[in-house]
């Protein structure tokens, strides 16, 4: 393989991980399996930046997306050779640019017009309309708490799975708003100290019984952030988290009382105590 610039390698190596199909911490435990370290955060750094990436995190990726020596060793050779006629690429510790977020780097086309989209917009006022109702839900950042069990549902901050558990309400890290869709339903955004801005829905955007209920970066979500904050006074008080595309419920498994406790799909059940959640002010 052959590339110009260090800017175009970095782009053949996001059509890499796009046509795998695998999710950042997918590749994060391929990678561990096969003896290499390479976290989201610095993929994703390495992924939304133009300059060359360092060659361990390249085999890395390319190993873990299912990679031949023989591809990988070509991968190589072209980067050294971009190496032997650029500028030596800087230290490895992101800059302000770099900064990780949950969506996929866009191309300077693209943002250039999202930004003018932006501005239009923002001129005339028209913002995503963050939680109004139904009535009694707060506004602005919110903790989700299960109604049984007092605790609150998060990931924890040791892991990078996403997977949702019950924790305590005082240890809660990712901050959550709902935005409400013009049909009633709302994506539930989340801001990661690490990871930024994602969603929450299913894992893989499987609408599945028995799949667990994830923060994670949207588009891999698919429709599964889409949710109906259904009402309940039954067996107690407070909504249902339905998925609009599955019509599975969010459900603390087996309405456990622990903390680390998950969080899955689940058909509705007017019964079942671990799938009642209310919304309290962060």
């Amino acid at each position: 393989m052959t590339t110009a610039t260090p800017a175009e390698y970095v782009a053949l190596l996001r059509q890499v991980r796009e046509q795998s199909g695998l999710a950042y911490r997918a590749i994060e435990r391929k990678a561990a399996s096969a003896g290499d370290s390479l976290p989201p955060s610095t993929l994703a750094t390495m992924l939304n930046r133009t300059t060359l990436p360092r060659e361990e995190l390249v085999v890395a990726l390319l190993r873990a997306t299912g990679h031949d020596e023989q591809t990988i060793d070509q991968w190589v050779r072209a980067r050294r050779a971009l190496v032997s006629t650029t500028e030596p690429a800087p230290a490895e510790s992101p800059s302000p640019e770099d900064v990780t977020s949950r969506r996929r780097p866009l191309s300077p086309k693209i943002l250039a017009a999202i930004v003018a989209v932006f501005v239009v917009v923002a001129g005339a006022l028209v913002v995503i309309r963050l939680l109004s109702g139904p009535e009694g839900l707060p506004t602005g950042v919110v903790r989700i708490r299960s109604v049984h069990s007092g605790l609150c549902v998060d990931e924890l901050p040791d892991a990078d799975s996403g997977d949702l558990l019950q924790v305590s309400c005082a240890n809660t890290y990712v901050e959550r708003t709902f935005v409400k869709h013009d049909d009633n339903t709302y994506r539930i955004v989340t801001m990661h100290p690490v990871y930024l801005k994602g969603c929450m829905g299913a894992a893989g955007g499987k609408p599945e019984q028995g799949n667990p209920v994830v923060d994670d970066f949207c588009h891999q979500l698919g429709e599964s952030v889409k949710f109906e904050l259904v009402p309940t006074t039954e067996p107690l008080t407070g909504y249902r988290l339905r998925f609009v595309e599955s019509g599975l419920c969010a459900e603390v498994l087996g309405a456990s009382v622990r903390e680390r406790a998950a969080v899955q799909q689940a058909p509705c059940d007017a019964a079942s105590k671990g799938q009642v959640f209310a919304f309290d002010t962060a």
